[in-house]
């Protein structure tokens, strides 16, 4: 057993003051002969004992009293282990989350800078031959520094990042550094905003098991979070398309938070009542008016505002943009809340899009005879041609004509996508054909018919390098079959899902198909049957893709399916949606999450590409240059540690048409800032002791306390309360 101040120990020594007075009052009885008074004599006897007893039992309570007081004031503590005490060398953890979201301000300074000063303060107050280990969000091998210098050179490196590991799973690494130390107190110190975030409720159990295995050490939460938070948030942007075709809009669609939180005094749970800070939402209404903005850049760099939206006072909000008249190109641009908040970080999202020209489509048809007219006029109608609004410019050949030597793939690299529709079999030559473009990044959609009867001839190894699997046989289902989507996530179904409930399914009936098997493991069915049997199917090739549609999609007449009509517009946005799709089957993805590596997909091998990396202004970088070479025709880009672009384009180009935007955004996970309920913390630690504090005080009485053991105030408090309350009733009754 310790003390935090055993020289008031010394205070016990004032037993002597009642003992004295109570000796000194001390009455003398007179002794008086009275032969008549024997029985009064008998009944003095028996109350001079009464009275001697009540007498020792009033010292015994003046003289507990008086050490229990001396010993309250001592404040009398039980080591946690076996020769622990508050100079004991311990073994710390100091964790640090160093997300995004700790560049929110507090004070007039970020979160993590409040952090790191704390940290500092706490390293310079661990005991001499401490362990110390120092681990962020990003550590993936936490160990012990070599000695305090380089435990506080470890943390002056830390800064916030985007992509931040799971906090829970930092602590899990931090209980594993402290379970290898020999010393005998681990203490873990965390430093958080305690934004719910960074905390996983389902792996609570896992990290209270590690911490109990790891000797359960005293763990220390230090919350710098913000007292009084008042922050807007723009979400992460929902782009209907990257690439336009002409025509298209330009549709955005976000979510925009506006919150303002309090900071309120209450008690929080723990290993004692520690005091913490709860966060109350307060009314949006009073909350200045802001404008969420859009804008677009010119040629020269410079933005351009296009659209604006004025925020109403509601907590949440989605705001949409429709922009046109976009020529030909490539595009960047931002969304952005007018004003500041305590956290810029979310106040602008950026995004990257591309209105592309009319895409060339090769129709390749059985016969010569068979021009497929109707899937042309689906695909590019006559009044768009007219208006020069034609998405697709469509050329038609026949099956013999493509199969022949004389159309080779310099003939088809002018295409982007190609439509194989009921096929005859065809020569080995020609599936290589078609397999070498679609390699190479073209889109190739395959509708089979009956001239599918030799199944043999489909299943041939070339063939099948394009087709989805096996050729079986043809399935007459009759009236009660049509296609019928089950989700409405691939972007083939994404523009049927606002009106998902009208959408007239029921007139696509399908009469017969052709069952397949044997897929191909990377195959993914795209949409069903009513009778749950494979409608489009969809693989990869090499660079481009491969769809696989069971019936044939320009059965004019009717005999296979009701769903090539020109009556039918389910058709007509289910054709154009896919061609679309694979007219984009060889387009680099434009838009990433900060700290994520973009790919670009080239021809040519082993070429100098020029990276323009502009991060966002409010970070004050300049831009920065660097060259990045191809490597088997991807040019493989390391992604902005914050939000901004890239400018991308081969070294030998010089003109700026040619360049590619791609657009970095932090995840919402990096941007969150709602905070966790400090009850639930105690699922985390289990039976570790554990606290939290917001301030150095706070945080030196628990160290101070934690490290020694646990007090017997309360115990002590309780029991001068008790021996109070009997000398208070004890002295009543004697001087009664």
């Amino acid at each position: 057993m310790t003390f935090v101040t055993p020289w008031l120990i010394l205070g016990s020594l004032a037993i002597v003051i009642p003992v004295a007075i109570h000796l000194f009052l001390r009455r003398q009885p007179q002794k008086i002969e009275f032969p008549a008074l024997r029985f009064v004599h008998q009944i003095e006897q028996t109350a001079k004992r009464s009275l001697r007893l009540r007498h020792l039992l009033l010292l015994l309570c003046r003289i507990g009293l008086i050490i229990l007081l001396s010993l309250l004031l001592a404040r009398p503590l039980i080591s946690r282990s076996v020769g622990a005490s508050s100079s004991a060398p311990t073994a710390a953890a100091l964790l640090f989350d160093t997300s995004m979201r700790m560049n929110c301000q507090r004070d007039n300074q970020s979160l993590f800078d409040y952090a790191l000063k704390e940290g500092q303060w706490v390293l310079s107050r661990l005991p001499g031959g401490s362990q110390i280990a120092i681990i962020d969000s990003q550590t993936k091998t936490p160990a012990f520094a070599v000695d305090r210098s380089a435990a506080k050179y470890q943390m002056e490196q830390l800064k916030p990042g985007p992509g931040s590991l799971d906090f829970s799973g930092q602590i899990i690494k931090a209980a594993q550094v402290l379970e290898s130390s020999s010393l005998g107190v681990k203490e873990l110190y965390i430093f958080t905003d305690m934004s719910q975030a960074a905390w996983d409720a389902a792996s609570a159990p896992i990290v209270a098991s590690s911490l109990k295995k790891a000797n359960s050490p005293a763990v220390y939460v230090i919350d710098v979070g913000s007292q009084n938070l008042v922050n807007d948030s723009v979400s992460p942007l929902r782009l209907e398309k990257e690439i336009l075709a002409p025509g298209d809009k330009l549709n955005i669609s976000v979510a925009v938070k506006r919150n303002a939180m309090e900071g309120n005094r209450q008690e929080a749970i723990g290993s004692s009542k520690d005091s913490s800070t709860a966060y109350c939402l307060l009314p949006t209404a009073s909350l200045p008016s802001r404008t969420l903005e859009l804008y677009v850049l010119d040629d020269s760099g410079k933005p351009v505002k296009r659209d604006e939206k004025i925020l109403s006072s509601e907590s949440e909000q989605t705001v949409s943009f429709s922009l046109s008249g976009f020529e030909p190109g490539r595009y960047e641009g931002f969304v952005k809340l007018s004003g500041a908040d305590a956290f810029v970080e979310d106040d602008c999202r950026w995004f990257s899009f591309e209105r592309a020209g009319a895409k060339n489509v090769l129709l390749i048809t059985p016969s010569e005879n068979q021009k497929s007219s109707f899937l042309t006029d689906a695909l590019s109608p006559k009044l768009w041609r007219e208006e020069g609004r034609n998405r697709f410019n469509c050329d038609v050949v026949s099956q013999a004509e493509f199969d022949s030597e004389a159309f080779g793939l310099d003939k088809m690299s002018k295409f982007e996508l190609a439509f194989l529709l009921n096929p005859a079999p065809m020569s080995a030559e020609g599936w290589k054909k078609l397999e070498s473009w679609t390699q190479q990044g073209g889109g190739l959609c395959v509708s089979l018919g009956d001239n599918a009867s030799d199944v043999s001839a489909f299943n041939t190894p070339e063939s099948q390098a394009v087709l989805a699997g096996k050729v079986q046989l043809q399935a007459r289902a009759g009236d009660n079959v049509f296609v019928l989507p089950r989700s409405y996530v691939h972007p083939i179904l994404v523009p049927f899902e606002k009106n998902a409930n009208s959408v007239p399914w029921t007139q696509t009936a399908v009469f017969r198909y052709w069952q397949m098997s044997d897929f191909a493991s990377d195959v993914n069915v795209v949409l069903r049957y009513s009778d749950l049997r494979p409608f489009i199917l969809e693989r990869p090739v090499g660079a481009g893709r491969a769809l696989t549609i069971t019936t044939p999609i320009n059965d004019s007449k009717g005999a296979w399916n009701a769903l090539a009509s020109a009556q039918n517009w389910v058709f007509f946005v289910l054709i154009n949606q896919t061609a679309d799709y694979l007219a984009s089957s060889g387009v680099n993805r434009l838009n990433y999450r900060a700290g994520e590596t973009a790919e670009i997909k080239q021809n040519e091998e082993n070429d100098d590409w020029k990276i323009t990396m502009y991060s966002e202004p409010s970070s004050g970088k300049a831009p920065e240059t660097q060259l990045v070479r191809a490597q088997k025709d991807v040019v493989r880009i390391p992604g902005l540690m914050t939000a901004g672009y890239i400018a991308a384009e081969p070294k030998s180009e010089t003109d700026s048409s040619e360049k590619i935007f791609l657009s970095f955004n932090y995840s919402e996970k990096d941007t969150d800032l709602t905070r966790l309920d400090a009850d639930q913390l105690k699922d985390f630690f289990g039976s570790c002791p554990w606290s939290q504090s917001r301030d150095r005080k706070q945080i030196e009485q628990r160290v101070s306390s934690g490290r020694a053991g646990w007090e017997l105030f309360p115990i002590l408090a309780v029991l001068f309360c008790l021996f109070l309350a009997a000398e208070t009733w004890l002295s009543e009754r004697f001087y009664r």
